[in-house]
């Protein structure tokens, strides 16, 4: 066994000293291109923003913290720097914690709110292709995770690999060797184009935070996490880093990731919590207890951005306010292991944190909920003039800004403006004018009415999920399907098919 490792060994710093692109072939490979950049860009960032006089928070997990952390909220609550380095979900602990092994100081908090998957095994191909492709410049893996991701490489793989270097050197060179990080920070700066997954989008602080919402698509995702066993893999993985950890004078602080609502309505039910409860219970007799109330960490389906893994900004600054509160107790002494968990109660406690997440259509100013307040606005206009004249604006049809069904005008509701509205909302997206444009429509005979906001699919499915009353069942792209909506709005008893 003695002379495998230290064959392996050798042989790790044979080729690394040759700077081959680590035996692996980049094309045709199943790597994550944007790892590395993120990774390069971030150190950059946190090298030229760090507070050196204060301590630093390191978050280390998936894509889940990726997207779920908003740095500012802590450092404001907390007053330490934040570093975060949530990447994704396929990586192995080894891989993310060594991000940080040798940026570690005494004082600091390492806080790891490591997702829910299977973590039984090392090496596995995800972990070796960005290990080989992406990280070696990056990370400092303890000796036996390097080992065991060098010597699963196939013989027939190191071959592909050196064809690639003498063959095609500039395929197999990473985004890290092509381009300065001076050069990608520019290009971040100047990024003004749509949401990427990529270090364009990183913000100032290093996170990922769209101002986007989920659509139908990423609503019907199969996807379904749950809190899993705790392996004993897992349970040596952790002791391991915590004591790692501690010995250089830092704290490892466990916790959940953020939670958000999907489709199958998992964290509902008390299955789910017993299942989070005996995983507490797990970890706690591990010597790796999990920290702040787990409630804190749910988020209904307004805060969600594409898959059940990532929030939008706004979800990003509700956890990441939790966890600052959790975290500031924590420094300043308090007890803030997770308690133990009752499934029933915690249901109970759920449901009523979403219906606090929906009122007045949730925090934040995404286009629906701009859509949803101005609609709400329209709709206490229209009955307060009901009540003053005794019936409704009448319409030509379906009137609206740019309508094809009914009167074409800015002035698409009569009598409004200026006694019941300053002005008629405009849709958030402007003045109509395309094909498909979201624009509001008014349809009245006098004795009732409909205004819906009609062609904003892509948002529609968020607006089902938590307001289902609001959508327009004669408009679905499905029928019986809410969430394939594409309008949404207020009417009168009887006209809902309007």
């Amino acid at each position: 066994m003695g002379a495998a490792i230290a064959t392996g060994l050798a042989v790790t710093f044979f080729i690394d000293s040759f700077a081959l692109p680590s035996g692996l072939k980049p094309e045709g490979v199943l790597v994550e291109p944007w790892i590395s950049d993120v990774d390069k860009l971030r150190n950059y960032i946190y090298a030229q923003h760090n507070d050196p006089s204060k301590h630093t928070i390191f978050v280390i997990a998936g894509s889940n913290s990726l997207f779920s952390i908003a740095s500012e909220e802590i450092t404001k609550s907390t007053g330490y720097n934040v570093n975060n380095y949530g990447l994704h979900v396929g990586l192995h602990p080894d891989l993310l914690f060594s991000q940080i092994t040798t940026k570690v100081k005494p004082g600091d908090i390492v806080v790891a709110p490591l997702e829910w998957i299977d973590r039984r095994s090392l090496g596995n191909v995800f972990d070796i292709d960005n290990y080989f492709v992406h990280y070696r410049k990056s990370v400092s893996l303890p000796w036996y995770s390097a080992y065991v991701l060098w010597t699963s490489v196939t013989l027939k793989r190191w071959w592909s690999g050196l064809e690639a270097y003498i063959y095609a050197p500039a395929g197999a060179v990473r985004l890290w060797d092509l381009k300065s990080t001076e050069e990608m920070e520019s290009e971040r700066e100047k990024y003004t184009g749509p949401f990427r997954y990529a270090f364009f989008s990183l913000d100032k602080d290093g996170d990922l935070n769209p101002k986007l919402t989920m659509t139908h698509t990423s609503w019907m995702a199969t996807e379904d996490p749950r809190p899993g066993v705790v392996s004993p893999i897992e349970k040596e993985i952790l002791a391991t880093w915590k004591t790692r950890f501690e010995k250089l004078g830092a704290r490892f602080f466990l916790t959940n990731p953020a939670i958000l609502q999907n489709r199958h309505g998992s964290f509902l039910t008390s299955e789910f919590w017993a299942d989070l409860e005996a995983r507490r219970a797990a970890l706690k007799a591990n010597g790796t207890p999990i920290h702040c109330d787990p409630l804190a960490a749910v988020l209904a389906s307004i805060y969600r951005y594409d898959t059940v893994w990532h929030p939008n900004a706004t979800g990003a600054t509700i956890y990441s306010q939790g966890m600052a509160e959790c975290l500031d107790e924590t420094i300043r002494g308090a007890d803030t292991e997770t308690r133990a968990i009752d499934p029933d109660q915690m249901v109970k406690l759920v449901e009523a944190r979403l219906e606090k997440q929906r009122e007045d259509y949730g925090l934040g100013n995404l286009p629906f909920q701009q859509r949803l307040r101005d609609l709400t606005q329209i709709r206490d206009a229209l009955e307060a003039y009901k009540r003053d004249n005794g019936a409704y604006p009448k319409s030509v049809g379906y009137d609206g800004i740019a309508s094809d069904w009914g009167k074409r005008s800015p002035d698409y509701i009569d009598g409004l403006v200026p006694r019941y509205l300053s002005s008629l909302p405009v849709d958030p997206a402007g003045p109509a004018g395309l094909p498909g444009q979201p624009q509001y429509l008014y349809w009245s005979n006098g004795e009732g009415y409909k205004i819906v906001s009609a062609s904003p699919a892509e948002e529609c499915a968020v607006v089902a999920v938590n307001w289902p009353k609001l959508v327009d069942p004669a408009r679905l792209a499905k029928k019986g399907d809410l969430t394939s909506c594409f309008a949404y709005g207020f009417w009168t008893t009887g006209l809902d098919l309007q």
